[in-house]
């Protein structure tokens, strides 16, 4: 039998104008406290209604211009738009990011996850840009199932995932030996 998509489930309105209004604070501490929210709402399965989107979607990315000196806040900004941005309304400002931040490790992770969630060209994206096949790999799992991406770059051995026994106590049972 055919699986139904559920009709989506809408954020209040006057929610999601409140926290339109703690992004355009200018705090980044209420800024930042109002994305968080905006991402657990996504996560819980709720979505901004049509009207309300574009705004959203405008206030996200003008932070992302103007919060240039705090970190947190252009994290959590490109978790939101990887959660609701529209690639026609959002991509130039996660681009802007991946140019001008990829030094910092969190932010190019989050950059890399926000691209692969909303374009259909995030390799071409970012293969105009020079970074390491591994992270970008690791970034893009985030948003995209494994058995469309390239897993090449990607080394994992079965030894290195088994849990290590802490110095402190024995270990409690026989761990297999590893299949290679």
């Amino acid at each position: 039998m055919p699986s139904v998509k559920p009709y989506p489930r809408f954020a209040d309105k006057l929610a999601v104008d409140y926290l339109k209004s703690q992004i355009e604070s200018g705090h980044p501490s209420n800024t930042k406290k109002a994305l968080q929210q905006l991402c657990k709402l996504y996560r819980s399965g709720l979505r901004i209604r049509i009207d309300q989107l574009s705004g959203m979607e405008q206030s996200i990315v003008g932070l992302i211009y103007t919060h240039r000196k705090d970190e947190k806040v252009r994290r959590w900004g490109l978790n939101a738009l990887a959660q609701l941005g529209r690639e026609e309304n959002c991509i130039e400002a996660v681009k802007h990011v991946l140019e001008d931040f990829g030094h910092e490790p969190q932010t190019l992770a989050a950059a890399i996850a926000a691209t692969y969630r909303m374009s259909r060209n995030a390799s071409q994206i970012l293969s105009t840009l020079s970074f390491d096949r591994q992270m970008v790999t690791l970034a893009a799992l985030q948003h995209v199932r494994a058995e469309k991406l390239d897993l090449s770059s990607v080394a994992a051995r079965c030894g290195d995932c088994l849990p290590r026994p802490s110095k402190a106590r024995a270990p409690r049972g026989r761990t297999q030996p590893c299949p290679d």
